[in-house]
């Protein structure tokens, strides 16, 4: 029976031999700086590349295509047009970040900056998610939307209780102060810092990327670590506004659309760093292509599994948009309700009285 101390001296020692920097790694450059252009990778792609760059292709055009059939639902089902348009940003979400993912697939070159772009463009859909919540929340029109969100809460006697991801597992105990204009103009903002961090950032990827070429992965790794917690404050705002207002606006679903946003940003963005950098890379299990150094090969099969991940997130993400669940599509026709007792006698009814009537032949017409 081992003891605790050899165990956890067992586990040192393993540890210890799980290179940081693996040598493969270092051999493994293919003989060039910046990486295969997109041309060159094509034409010179694995056998099990070619299958997945495929089976990516397929998923992405079948979630695009559904994506434009919702928002032509959208536009006939919903009457306010500044609801339709934040929605359309909700559903372009899962093909546009998917695209990016495929476009990582095609161009190694290119892999890093996509994911640093769709990042972007997620942040960006969470700030339009909360503006849609607000409009959700406002019942006056008339009101500003601060005032409005404020008027309705404050009737309700609620607090802001921000014990929510990712705060909650730090800080157990956090207060719960009352709901005021300022402090909802502070949550609001620290979900608006997200796409503008994002930004600089991105820029500052590209001009990295365009002078050092693969030399710049490292920095940009720091720059995404530094990003991270951008990131978290985005997702810590957005929370901690629908558990504010969820007991308002149940009937919108909107609890299942911002756990589909949550678990699809950390597909996109965490899954590279945490799995395949800390696991797969160090243990030597991926190898190199024909034209890809290690990294870009685990670059191209993580991008694959964030794109079949995805999908799986947009079919949970449209449980939530459908007509006869979502109040939101306020148009819609209650094609499905089941009719009362009441409207089945009277159909019966009328139904007797025209079998009983007697048909009335219509007189010749005559043509002087």
């Amino acid at each position: 029976m081992w003891e605790f101390h050899e165990v956890l001296n067992s586990t040192f020692e393993v540890l210890k031999h799980i290179p940081l920097d693996s040598e493969a790694i270092r051999k493994c450059q293919n003989g060039t700086i910046r990486g295969p252009t997109a041309v060159k990778f094509l034409r010179n792609l694995d056998y099990y590349q070619g299958v997945l760059l495929i089976c990516a292709t397929l998923l992405t055009m079948t979630v695009t295509g559904y994506a434009f059939v919702q928002c032509l639902m959208v536009q006939a089902n919903v009457s306010k047009s500044k609801r339709r348009s934040k929605l359309y940003f909700l559903i372009s979400l899962f093909p546009v970040s998917m695209s990016f993912c495929l476009v990582g697939m095609i161009s190694p070159r290119a892999a890093a900056l996509s994911t640093s772009c769709g990042l972007f463009y997620f942040l960006v859909v969470f700030y339009i998610y909360i503006t849609l919540v607000m409009n959700l929340v406002r019942r006056n029109p008339n009101d500003s939307q601060l005032c409005g969100v404020k008027a309705r809460l404050n009737e309700r006697g609620k607090r802001i209780n921000m014990r929510v991801p990712p705060i909650c597992c730090l800080i157990p105990c956090m207060p719960e102060p009352k709901v005021t204009t300022q402090r909802i103009q502070i949550i609001k903002l620290l979900v608006l810092q997200g796409p503008l961090i994002r930004s600089f950032v991105f820029f500052f990827e590209v001009c990295l990327t365009i002078e050092l070429g693969r030399e710049a992965n490292i920095i940009i790794q720091y720059c995404e670590m530094v990003a991270l917690l951008s990131t978290f404050s985005v997702v810590f705002g957005s929370h901690t506004f629908t558990r504010l207002v969820v007991h308002e606006i149940q009937s919108y679903q909107v609890v299942t659309i911002i756990r589909a946003i949550s678990l699809a940003l950390f597909s996109f963005s965490a899954q590279y760093p945490l799995l395949f950098q800390n696991v797969f890379l160090r243990l030597n299990l991926i190898r190199c292509g024909p034209v890809l150094s290690i990294p870009e090969s685990a670059r191209f099969i993580c991008n694959f599994m964030v794109i079949c991940q995805l999908f799986v997130l947009n079919l949970y993400f449209n449980s939530a948009l459908k007509p006869e669940k979502n109040d939101i599509f306020d148009l819609a026709e209650a094609s499905d309700a089941v009719p009362s007792e009441e409207d089945l006698s009277n159909y019966k009814q009328s139904l007797l009285l025209s079998l009983l009537t007697p048909i009335r032949k219509k007189k010749n017409l005559r043509f002087v």
